[in-house]
């Protein structure tokens, strides 16, 4: 059983026991189902109405959800999503993926599972606009191919030109930090000593710049 503690219900006044744990999930806020109905009827009361951002909508929310974190308002999901789109509001990562050993080589191992099979993983707007700019120009190449380490590991880059031992990668603005650049940077050294040369352009977020840095990477070589 959870920490038990005595708290006031919010409506009547009177003392009861509440189990800690549910307390901090937002449950057992009042000492009974009516006490709760009526905290909820209360809540409702305050609702203020907004105009979303994204839809021009009007809706209703409680004073505390109108303005969110992000600095704009929204009547649901689907328009928070199209608002990042439009430049209405940044996403805020607050705890960044962090990747372990273990975890990489599970990853590697799936991808090259699924592109063995046939499979197409989504990628950016930003390598689409580039794989059609090197078609265009007749740049034989293969996206997202997987190279196989000595160590039995599997790693994919961006773009491949067979023939010439060349692998391009689209640096994001994620690729930028420090331990994601030691890593790389390892990486691209292994791959070296297969007599694979890696080839980095910076993704600056503009398909067509990308796409012009990857063919003038690719023709130059």
């Amino acid at each position: 059983m959870g920490h038990k503690v005595e708290r006031e219900c919010p409506i009547c006044r009177v003392t009861y026991t509440a189990d800690a744990t549910r307390l901090g999930h937002g449950r057992e806020t009042t000492c009974s189902r009516s006490c709760s109905y009526l905290l909820r009827a209360q809540k409702l009361e305050r609702l203020v109405k907004g105009i979303c951002a994204t839809c021009g909508q009007e809706f209703t929310r409680q004073p505390s959800h109108v303005k969110g974190k992000h600095g704009s308002q929204f009547c649901s999901p689907e328009c928070h999503y199209a608002g990042r789109s439009l430049g209405l509001t940044k996403r805020i990562v607050a705890q960044p993926y962090r990747y372990t050993d273990e975890s990489i080589a599970v990853l590697s191992q799936a991808a090259a599972r699924a592109y063995a099979a046939g499979d197409t993983l989504p990628h950016p707007k930003t390598e689409r606009a580039a794989e059609a700019l090197l078609a265009r120009h007749g740049v034989a190449f293969v996206h997202q191919h997987v190279i196989v380490m000595p160590t039995g590991r599997a790693v994919v880059v961006d773009f491949f030109l067979p023939g010439r031992n060349v692998a391009i990668e689209v640096d994001t603005p994620y690729t930028h930090r420090k331990a994601r650049r030691d890593r790389d940077a390892k990486r691209d050294e292994a791959l070296g000593a297969l007599g694979v040369r890696v080839l980095r352009v910076h993704d600056d977020g503009v398909p067509e710049h990308v796409a012009r840095a990857v063919l003038l990477a690719a023709v130059g070589e």
